[in-house]
Order: structure tokens, then C-alpha cells, then sequence
């Protein structure tokens, strides 16, 4: 999911606002605040529009921005940061797997 912006010369482009990581081999590091990077943390392009995240099956660190988002944790030793905003925080807990709400 996506929505279209203009940049400053009236050119458009896409600005995602979901990311969905179920399908990775790894685990996966996000930061979508307005911080600067973390360490070994993706922040990817357009990340303050971004609303959703949904986890790899490993262990993930996930940080979101200041929007209210949904933040899923689904699989894996998974670590979710909030913002200031209200967050959802979709969880589904099997043995042994873990999640820790922040």
C-alpha cells in the first residue's frame, strides 16, 4: 500500500505506508522514528508516512514514528518500540515465541 506525493519541482513518486516483512529469511531491524538511524536498522524511504509493519517469523526489532500505527508481532523473539501516538499492537503468541511491547 501506497500513496502518491509531489517532491518540490512537481514530480511525482510513490510513498509507501505499509511494510510487510512475513516473507523475509532473516530478521529484520525498523526504524521508522525521527531519530537517527540505529545501528543495523533499515529506515527506509518515506518511513514517517509508514502505518503498518508486520514482523518476519524471526526476531525483529521494530521502532515506529510518531503516527498512530499497527504493529504486528507474529513470530520470533520480536521487540516493538511505540511512538507518541496511539499504536495497535497486533500480537500473536505461540510457544516459544515472545513479544515485548514498549
Amino acid at each position: 500500500m501506497f500513496m502518491v506525493a509531489e517532491d518540490r519541482i512537481g514530480r511525482f513518486f510513490k510513498v509507501p505506508q505499509m511494510l510487510d516483512f512475513n516473507a523475509a529469511n532473516r530478521s529484520v531491524c525498523v526504524d521508522l522514528s525521527h531519530k537517527r538511524k540505529t545501528i543495523n536498522c533499515k529506515k527506509p524511504t518515506g518511513f514517517k508516512a509508514i502505518t503498518t509493519v508486520s514482523d518476519s517469523p524471526f526476531d525483529d526489532l521494530i521502532i515506529d514514528n510518531v503516527q498512530s500505527n499497527f504493529l504486528s508481532c507474529s513470530g520470533g523473539f520480536d521487540r516493538l518500540r511505540g511512538g507518541k501516538a496511539s499504536d495497535t499492537y497486533v500480537v500473536k503468541r505461540t510457544f516459544p515465541d515472545y513479544c515485548s511491547v514498549r
